[in-house]
């Protein structure tokens, strides 16, 4: 008899150790990941800049963007080098987002009947003297609950991508 409620016990542990890791497994794959990002170019350094007037950062954007400039050696100038535009939204879920590059135009999220919402951020730099776009980022992330995620989203757009594995 001691041998069943040995045998017994140990069914029990192992049922539930099995369902320990069972659900920790299942709720790993519901953390989201962090903001995904899609650059291109290079952001300028130690150089002036203003803000397009009709793309301007949104009001809680203004100041994390400038600290974020100025530590990548950007200034606002009067007579600037580059002209910088934000744009931050959150759509409602099933909208698609394109990103119209002229050389390989693709879906950044195809537009769905399922999905929830999703933070998305667009930063572009370009060239006042050329009219060339030397840097363009996009972040997005699916929000958690109403927070305010713009911060983390810039943090991510100007965040230079790690070099391609060898």
């Amino acid at each position: 008899m001691a041998d069943k409620v040995g045998e017994s016990y140990a069914m029990t542990m192992m049922r539930r150790t099995c369902l320990a890791a069972l659900l920790t497994a299942s709720l790993a794959g519901c953390a989201a990941p962090g903001p995904m990002v899609q650059s291109s170019g290079t952001l300028p350094r130690d150089t002036g800049y203003a803000f397009a007037e009709e793309a301007a950062p949104p009001p809680q954007l203004a100041t994390p963007l400038a600290q974020a400039l100025a530590e990548q050696g950007l200034h606002v100038s009067d007579s600037p080098h580059y002209l910088v535009q934000v744009e931050y939204s959150r759509p409602p879920a099933k909208t698609g987002t394109l990103i119209a590059d002229q050389a390989d135009p693709q879906w950044q999220r195809a537009p769905s009947r399922r999905g929830g919402p999703l933070s998305r951020m667009s930063l572009s730099v370009t060239d006042i003297a050329t009219g060339t776009e030397v840097y363009r980022a996009a972040a997005w992330q699916r929000p958690r609950g109403k927070a305010d995620d713009s911060a983390q989203l810039l943090q991510a757009a100007l965040t230079p991508p790690p070099p391609p594995a060898r």
